[in-house]
């Protein structure tokens, strides 16, 4: 009989101590299997310390090169930083410095193993690598990203298939295009990732029905769900309350024992 698992991955740790909190409280309560964490984040100590009161948790990099400061000095990362001496503000500002080819590969290279030397530095031990909007998906990037996972044999890099009868929009489109053109070079490689991507088309807004709607619908093989739960402190607010995401709604959903029962109902593996 085909199996079907279930990642539950939980971006953002170390944004801020709420999303910690919230993501700690999703992982003993409620489904999450693994999260990724932002080395450059300003809650990135107190992610640590709740990583080491929870070290069963998989841990994964959220390698990121928009909307928050770097690890590196500017003179070393010129491509990648803005007049404040910070990284772009989001994908789209950083989309058009990239395709001017205003970005240069090897500084992407430089910023990110020094986030994976950070994580390594603090005794996380790294499960796998994704990236904050999904960045490490562009040409040339990719192969970085691949150099970086090899140097420190991490196996396994998020990718965002979909089933084409799935997509719903632009952005889905083209993350799918750009993931079935580096799956070649990720085979090749070794690495692994999962067979099938959920969570861009509600991203930062799931709801228990949401995930009832998923399982409903899991096909074979393993599905990686994308989530971003948390407690909305005054921190996120302030900061990243321009996303209108909505952390403690995802919390409440990934929570919830009818989530919990269609999963055991359905034989559903949740896996990290």
């Amino acid at each position: 009989m085909l199996e079907r698992k279930l990642i539950v991955c939980a971006d953002d740790f170390g944004l801020t101590e709420g999303i910690n909190e919230g993501i700690i409280a999703a992982y003993r309560k409620g489904i999450i299997t693994r999260t990724s964490i932002i080395a450059n984040g300003e809650a990135f100590n107190h992610a640590v310390f709740l990583l080491r009161q929870n070290n069963d948790l998989r841990v994964g990099v959220h390698l990121t090169l928009v909307g928050e400061s770097p690890i590196n000095q500017p003179d070393k990362i010129k491509s990648l930083i803005g007049r404040d001496e910070k990284f772009l503000v989001n994908y789209k500002a950083f989309l058009v410095r990239y395709i001017f080819q205003k970005v240069n590969p090897m500084e992407v290279y430089t910023e990110w193993e020094s986030q994976i030397q950070k994580l390594l530095n603090s005794g996380i031990s790294i499960n796998h690598i994704d990236s904050h909007q999904h960045l490490h998906l562009l040409p040339g990037i990719f192969d970085k990203t691949l150099d970086l996972a090899h140097k420190y044999k991490i196996k396994k890099i998020r990718m965002l298939f979909h089933d084409v009868n799935e997509i719903r929009s632009f952005k889905e489109l083209v993350l799918a295009l750009l993931s079935s053109f580096n799956k070649r070079k990720l085979t090749s490689s070794g690495i692994n990732c999962s067979d099938r991507f959920w969570g861009l088309k509600h991203g930062g807004n799931i709801v228990e029905n949401n995930i009832l709607n998923l399982i409903d619908n899991l096909k074979h093989g393993t599905t990686e769900m994308m989530c971003h739960p948390g407690y909305a402190d005054k921190d996120y607010c302030l900061r990243y309350g321009h996303w209108h995401y909505k952390p403690e709604e995802e919390l409440k959903a990934l929570c919830s024992e009818r989530v919990r029962k269609k999963l055991n109902d359905n034989n559903i593996q949740l896996v990290s």
